[in-house]
């Protein structure tokens, strides 16, 4: 953390340099940090976008072959969820957990959507309606996998999402393994992405998107353990809200229905 020194920072100042993973770095002037974080951005980026995963895991592979008692797939393309299922059908996990899925969607709607007839995976398909973001995605998880006294899972999602979806459930599931499983999206050229204005763009965006992710995480580990707690019961409420209001808004609308006929 690069700081101008300042007396009315110097309480977090002193909490940063308390926290053993974290490296101070004194500046003379706001000029010179203003250029130092320009810097780290754009070298941050190149190291981002250079580690984006190109393939899935190697069929043959340790993590490939090992087993898990989850597979979660976070909405945002049928890709995805294809990749779920075909890891579901082989095997790989007990239940499959789709997070994100609009309120209206049900689980045999869900694979027609991904061209799949319902058939006897049906039965071990699980479809979360609250979250809206990946944060959400790993808060609403994380309840689902403590009620089921599940300790590994599988992550599907796409791979610039990945590094950023693996930051949110590490922290939410801390006691969790966790396994990647990216899925390469065709029109994302991951290989010469600068070359390609909407690849470029979309990883810059992600980038950010991380970036304001790992600051929240690493605040919240410096404010401690009672911050993080409170923080989370916040955020699991607004999910429970949000879950409600979607059930009062169908209620609402099937009543309205029924009150026409």
């Amino acid at each position: 953390m690069a700081f101008v020194p300042d007396a009315g920072l110097a309480p977090l100042i002193e909490l940063a340099r308390a926290e053993p993973g974290v490296t101070t770095v004194p500046l003379s002037t706001e000029e010179e940090g203003v250029a130092m974080c320009c810097g780290a951005w754009l070298g941050g980026l190149i190291w981002f976008a250079e580690t984006i995963p190109q393939a899935p895991p190697e069929p043959g592979s340790a993590d490939a072959r090992r087993p898990t008692d989850a597979i979660v797939v976070l909405t945002g393309g049928s890709e995805r969820l294809i990749a779920g299922l075909e890891l579901l059908a082989a095997g790989q996990a007990k239940k499959l957990f789709v997070s994100g899925v609009y309120h209206t969607v049900d689980v045999r709607e869900l694979l027609k959507l991904s061209r799949l007839a319902p058939g006897e995976l049906e039965c071990c398909i699980v479809l979360g309606y609250a979250a809206d973001n990946t944060a959400g995605n790993a808060a609403e998880t994380a309840d689902w996998m403590r009620a089921e006294h599940f300790s590994s899972l599988r992550l599907v999602t796409a791979n610039y999402h990945m590094r950023r979806s693996l930051l949110e459930f590490h922290d939410a599931l801390p006691e969790v393994t966790l396994i990647a499983h990216p899925v390469v999206p065709p029109s994302v050229k991951v290989a010469d992405w600068w070359q390609f204005h909407g690849t470029t763009t979309l990883i810059v965006n992600e980038y950010n998107k991380y970036l304001l992710a790992l600051a929240r995480v690493s605040l919240l580990s410096l404010l401690g353990t009672s911050a993080v707690y409170e923080l989370r019961v916040q955020a699991r409420n607004d999910v429970s809200r949000t879950r409600a209001a979607s059930v009062n808004t169908a209620c609402g609308r099937d009543a309205s229905i029924a009150a026409a006929t």
